[in-house]
């Protein structure tokens, strides 16, 4: 099953080579697009009918599909489309769509522990998403939104005209649970986190697991 995210990157295209290149006699590859409109969690609905899930897009792309299949045990591949393709890069997978087809030929898998973000509003409303390398609210999440126009024609440089378009960051209060243990008094003042000393160690291994 390839999900193919038509608003990622540049729009190059490289998910049909690797469908042409992955397809051999006797299979079946499923291709399921959008452009944001769809929504994702209803294209990966029947995903257990499939033998493996490619994810095209960027890092959002990969991420929510990773997350919305986490703990059934469904191969998901990242396929790198996007603007920066951060999580491909981390796990130093290919990104030639040849070398990803053979990748998914030969079955080669690792596991992958996922984190979770939960967002708080005043009114008592909360939403959760899923992250594999870095979670953002606040300054990080406005100059991730501010990027989205013109990441097409700018590629990275997107986010620092983003950034020198937001010169005044807010302050924004975090609370982080690690293995079931809440953690207060967190404090993002926009370009960095202040964390209470005895979770600096635990911050550390978290960061080596998902970063």
């Amino acid at each position: 099953l390839v999900l193919n995210n038509l608003a990622s990157g540049y729009g190059e295209g490289a998910i049909y080579d690797f469908v042409r290149s992955f397809a051999a006699d006797g299979d079946e590859v499923c291709l399921r697009s959008t452009d944001g409109t769809t929504e994702l969690e209803s294209l990966i609905a029947d995903a257990r009918d499939f033998d493996a899930v490619i994810a095209s897009g960027g890092d959002g792309t990969v991420t929510a599909t990773a997350y919305s299949l986490a703990g059934t045990g469904i191969p998901v591949m990242p396929f790198p489309a996007g603007t920066a393709n951060l999580l491909a890069l981390n796990l130093a997978a290919p990104n030639e769509p040849h070398a990803l087809a053979k990748m998914l030929r030969a079955g080669i898998t690792l596991d992958f522990d996922m984190a979770e973000i939960e967002f708080r509003a005043d009114d008592g409303d909360s939403a959760k998403k899923g992250f594999g390398i870095m979670a953002g609210a606040g300054y990080d999440a406005t100059i991730m939104k501010g990027a989205q126009p013109s990441k097409r024609l700018l590629g990275p440089m997107a986010y620092f005209s983003a950034a020198l378009a937001n010169p005044l960051p807010p302050t924004s209060k975090i609370t982080l649970t690690l293995d079931g243990e809440t953690v207060d008094e967190f404090v993002d003042s926009g370009s960095d986190v202040v964390t209470p000393d005895n979770a600096q160690e635990r911050l550390d291994t978290l960061k080596g697991y998902i970063g």
